[in-house]
């Protein structure tokens, strides 16, 4: 992050095509697991499989082997896949046919517990395929959580005060302009400072 001390890991993935040289990715990915134990890290790429057979528009009822050693690896590393917006399929067979219906969700950002604790609202984006087949994917870590504003509480024993009767009087007397919920909350914070 620019201009915050924040560590974190991150992984950048492009996974083989074939099954079998995919699970030397998945021992890979163990070990920087346990590197980064404790710690926050975020996994991003085209891993080159699927995780639900309901992720290849060409359909399928069943989780193939590659399937499940990536389900596999993923319980063990206790990565999950960040919440994101866009392109649920994240590769398409053919850009330039737009007639082919063959669209997979490849392309993912991980994320471990740590992460999630740590920056509560990042999220993920997938962009429109420009010059790729896959869609880009990117990760919006957001730090600047935006705080609710405190309730009006109303303290019994401040209503024993001597002057609290002036004191209300006095603010509630204030003139403002708006809508009638809008006047009530403005009289009320004035008053809350007073």
């Amino acid at each position: 992050m620019r201009s915050s001390q924040e560590k974190w890991f991150g992984s950048i993935v492009y996974a083989s095509n074939n099954g079998k040289e995919r699970r030397k990715l998945w021992q890979d990915l163990e070990i920087q697991s346990r590197i980064s134990k404790g710690m926050p890290w975020v996994i991003i790429g085209d891993f080159n499989v699927t995780r639900k057979a309901n992720e290849h528009t060409a359909g399928g009822s069943f989780v193939t082997e590659d399937m499940q050693e990536f389900n596999d690896c993923l319980n063990s590393i206790e990565a999950d896949d960040s919440g994101s917006v866009g392109f649920h399929y994240t590769w398409t067979r053919s850009l330039k046919n737009h007639n082919c219906g063959i669209l997979k969700k490849l392309d993912r950002i991980l994320i471990n517990e740590e992460f999630l604790t740590k920056f509560p609202q990042a999220s993920g984006i997938f962009l429109l395929y420009i010059i790729s087949d896959h869609s880009p994917a990117v990760v919006r870590l957001t730090n600047n959580l935006v705080k609710p504003s405190k309730a009006f509480r109303f303290m019994n024993y401040v209503a024993f005060k001597d002057d609290f009767m002036d004191t209300v009087e006095k603010e509630w007397a204030k003139d403002i302009e708006g809508y009638a919920m809008f006047r009530l909350v403005k009289k009320l914070n004035i008053l809350k400072e007073a």
